[in-house]
């Protein structure tokens, strides 16, 4: 699509922030993040993104560690991951919406060195953390921070992030990911869906959930955008005309929320910018697929991703109108 340019499998042996300083580098001014009336180019994410692992590397120092992220899903979460990344730290991100008792028994858990949150999150933050003091509300960092990249190496292997699963077959069990294995994902997502920085993709998706990370760097490491929708706050009925204004060429969706979508649809509800359906993290059905039939342009390809917190993808199946 557009300007594809191959994601380069060198950039795998290296970190997500040297690769996603790269792509400033290369699209500066394009929109990285936009989420209703706020939006962020590559430059100024990168800036806001530098000031928070600045602020990290103040009260931590240097050396890999977990940090906690309480905030919602949107521009402050992807703030945050970033700085967290490029303070060689790894994320644990926790949903602001999950039960108290399940966001504390994660922070016990994994007794993280710091707490990242937002105005919005501050005192869900402070109501779980050890002290106060191991709280950063990232609205309120002092504007002298510097906001120029930080220059750190951060090697391959260093750890990326940890998720908690579901718990749906016992405990959460926190997973592990590097920075080569992260990028690994996003070389074969990003080279095998063509990604280019004309590409606009959902972000719906908690960043407390594991498939997040293909919404996140998918976009953000190939020059595109990255579109934070609300299901919750804002409702299905916006979406499909939401889908349609911004023009979205990329639509990640669990298959239960795809399902309650196309029931909502018009007969005459068309997504011409469409050009891949992703669906993954449930199964999918054949009247999943006729739906993609029906309601999406010709040319427009439909993704049954497979896989689990655990491993990532496993498989992939690409199908079309053609399929039967």
């Amino acid at each position: 699509s557009g300007t594809f340019v191959e994601f380069p499998i060198e950039d795998v042996e290296t970190s997500i922030p040297a690769r996603f300083e790269k792509v400033v580098r290369m699209y500066p001014d394009r929109l990285a993040i936009k989420a209703g009336s706020q939006s962020l180019t590559y430059s100024a994410l990168n800036q806001a993104a530098n000031r928070v692992a600045c602020a990290i590397l103040a009260e931590r120092g240097e050396g890999e560690e977990p940090i906690a992220l309480i905030v919602e899903q949107g521009i402050s979460a992807i703030v945050a991951i970033l700085g967290v990344l490029k303070a060689g730290k790894f994320y644990v991100p926790l949903d602001p919406t999950y039960p108290s008792s399940r966001l504390t028994a994660i922070i016990e858990d994994v007794q993280p060195g710091l707490i990242l949150t937002n105005k919005t999150n501050h005192s869900v933050a402070i109501a779980i953390a050890h002290l106060p003091s191991c709280v950063i509300d990232i609205d309120s960092l002092d504007s002298s921070v510097t906001d120029q990249n930080l220059g750190l190496v951060i090697p391959a292997d260093t750890l990326g992030y940890l998720f908690y699963t579901s718990g749906s077959t016992g405990k959460p069990k926190g997973v592990t990911q590097n920075h080569r294995n992260i990028l690994h994902q996003i070389f074969t997502f990003t080279n095998g869906l063509h990604i280019s920085p004309e590409d606009r993709l959902t972000f719906l998706h908690s960043h407390g959930f594991s498939a997040s990370r293909l919404e996140i760097f998918g976009a953000l490491l190939s020059g595109a955008g990255l579109y934070p929708f609300s299901t919750r706050e804002t409702g299905l009925p916006k979406m499909i005309r939401w889908l349609q204004d911004e023009e979205i060429t990329i639509f990640h969706w669990v298959p239960s929320l795809f399902r309650m979508l196309v029931s909502s649809f018009a007969d005459n509800d068309r997504f011409p910018s469409s050009r891949f359906i992703v669906l993954g993290s449930e199964p999918v059905s054949s009247q999943d697929v006729d739906a993609y039939k029906r309601h999406f342009i010709p040319g427009c390809k439909l993704l049954n991703r497979l896989g689990t917190t655990e491993t990532g993808n496993i498989r992939w199946y690409f199908l079309d109108e053609k399929t039967q």
